[in-house]
């Protein structure tokens, strides 16, 4: 006797693990951010604990201020500076909301290569969901996408179409085994 799985319940059930992984406001990753350049850095690598996903700021607060380093208990640190205004060009031109941009830099200080295609950044500005910008003329094309060797740096830009500049949010999720590092003025 052939036994059938009813249609609906395995649909939800697929619908729903595909699913499970699209829930962030980040967008998808590489979508803002800027090619970078890789060098050796100049930072101690700090504590190791492979895997380790805690992070705080150097405040020892749960949100760093622009301009301070998020350190991950694996030796990673990532920063992001202060949002500065600028006049996107091509298809990021012409919006309403004020365009920002600001620069990461990421820190490897793990003991082993890093990808950083696994960087996600996403920002909030006045309680709302920032537009990320693609602009090859102003640098911003996206993150990374050579490995980073233990004791390498990383900085690229990311920009964004924001409410209020001066009320800007920035989330930066370095993987998948991290929690996200947040910067704000």
């Amino acid at each position: 006797m052939k036994r059938s799985v009813p249609a609906l319940p395995a649909l939800a059930l697929a619908l729903s693990l595909a699913l499970a992984g699209c829930g962030t406001s980040q967008g998808p990753r590489g979508d803002y951010g800027g090619g970078g350049t890789i060098t050796p850095s100049t930072s101690s690598p700090g504590a190791t604990s492979p895997g380790s996903g805690e992070a705080q700021g150097t405040t020892g607060a749960d949100v760093a201020k622009f301009g301070e380093p998020w350190a991950y208990e694996d030796g990673l640190t990532v920063t992001v500076t202060a949002p500065e205004e600028f006049e996107p060009t091509g298809e990021g031109a012409g919006s309403p909301l004020s365009a920002v941009r600001m620069e990461v830099t990421v820190e490897n200080g793990t003991g082993k290569e890093f990808d950083p295609t696994l960087i996600a950044v996403g920002a909030t500005s006045a309680e709302a969901a920032a537009e990320p910008i693609t602009d090859s003329t102003q640098g911003l094309t996206g993150s990374p996408e050579s490995s980073l060797g233990s004791g390498e740096r990383v900085t690229y830009s990311v920009g964004f179409r924001v409410k209020d500049p001066k009320d800007v949010l920035v989330q930066v999720t370095p993987g998948l085994e991290q929690k996200p590092a947040k910067f704000t003025g």
